[in-house]
């Protein structure tokens, strides 16, 4: 639920984001344009995308984490926090095949 929440609050500013670095000016002027062109709606172009995959990419996350570090286990001579680092990592880089696409669709868009 939180990470439909973050989207939902999230993505006009993203919009904003990515029209900023399409086009030169001020985020005022971006914001003003995109509501008199396009109204409310204009905030939120793109947004089924991240909605719909920040769901599995948050999960992917969480599960390649928490697999990897039950596979380290204790014998790996490794402290927590390197533990940590390596899960992490690997989650964080795995999980983009998930994400990256959506990005792109929704950048599209």
């Amino acid at each position: 639920m939180s990470n439909m929440v973050g989207v939902l609050v999230g993505h006009p500013l993203d919009t904003i984001k990515v029209r900023l670095q399409l086009k030169k000016g001020a985020a005022t002027q971006v914001i003003k344009a995109t509501y008199y062109r396009e109204g409310l709606q204009g905030f939120y172009k793109g947004f089924l995308s991240p909605f719909v995959a920040k769901v599995p990419f948050k999960t992917s996350i969480f599960v390649i984490s928490g697999c990897t570090k039950k596979l380290m286990g204790n014998s790996t001579g490794l402290n927590e926090q390197q533990k940590n680092f390596i899960a992490g990592s690997l989650a964080g880089g795995l999980s983009q095949i998930i994400y990256n696409p959506m990005e792109l669709l929704k950048c599209r868009a």
